[in-house]
């Protein structure tokens, strides 16, 4: 959920949610426009990698084009890449 307060509240009340009606198989994914500046593409336990096409995703970036410079958007491709080591991935896992 990274560092965002908006997100931490969100995703922990969706998650008490979850486990108090007993729901599972929830997955969740490492968001590469807020991994990108807070990781380093190092290892998570658990997580399956899924091949991401870096051309359409930058190119959804452009819904933030207020938070996104060319030089942010290269920062993003950098950490997807290094996650992938060298092929460009976004981290997903279950949720328990």
């Amino acid at each position: 959920m990274g560092g965002q307060i908006d997100h931490r509240i969100a995703g922990d009340g969706v998650s008490e949610a979850w486990k108090e009606m007993g729901v599972g198989g929830v997955g969740g994914y490492e968001e590469l426009f807020y991994a990108a500046e807070g990781g380093n593409g190092a290892p998570m336990q658990g997580c399956e990698k899924r091949a991401v096409e870096m051309k359409w995703k930058k190119e959804l970036c452009r819904v933030y084009w207020s938070q996104f410079s060319a030089g942010r958007l290269k920062v993003l491709e950098d950490h997807a890449q290094r996650a992938g080591e060298g092929e460009a991935v976004e981290r997903v896992w279950q949720i328990k």
